[in-house]
């Protein structure tokens, strides 16, 4: 490997898609094994149970929308930057406000309060978290995304534009 290509893949953009991708195809991996033990239940039961939180692929929504993002992320213009702001922020809402705002009204406590948090984490998410990672990850997108962002607009508000005469 060349100089040039081992700095290319350092870049922060490049490790943030990595960890995405990463992290869907474990969640992947996850789920199908998951299905596979639902199908096998189903086929010995005889009936079409399904486990009371629903359908296990939907838990790959949060992980393809971090993978979306970092895939946005890696496109140089400031539209691909504005999606990924979004949809990172989406994810932190989805993985991380709502889950902290659900224990804190479950239990009548303050939200960004210590036990609030104590209670997700053992309740919710236990010690290997995929909630966790995914508003750590969202996190990191959403604030890369809007460095590179507000260092193009300002990039380009310095530029000097023609002169009128």
């Amino acid at each position: 490997m060349n100089r040039r290509s081992l700095t290319s893949l350092l870049e922060t953009r490049a490790i943030i898609f990595g960890t995405a991708l990463v992290n869907f195809m474990v969640r992947w991996v996850y789920i199908n094994k998951l299905e596979a033990e639902l199908q096998l239940m189903r086929m010995t039961a005889g009936n079409h149970w399904y486990p009371e939180d629903g359908y296990p692929v939907l838990e790959l929504a949060i992980p393809f929308l971090l993978l979306a993002a970092a895939i946005l992320l890696l496109v140089p213009s400031w539209w691909s930057q504005s999606i990924t702001l979004f949809v990172s922020g989406f994810v932190i809402h989805e993985a991380g406000f709502r889950p902290l705002s659900a224990v804190s009204n479950a239990f009548d406590i303050p939200m960004l309060s210590g036990e609030a948090v104590f209670r997700l984490w053992n309740g919710v998410c236990g010690p290997f978290s995929r909630l966790l990672f995914s508003v750590s990850l969202g996190g990191i997108v959403f604030c890369y995304a809007g460095f590179v962002l507000s260092r193009s607009i300002i990039s380009r508000s310095l530029t000097p534009g023609p002169e009128k005469t």
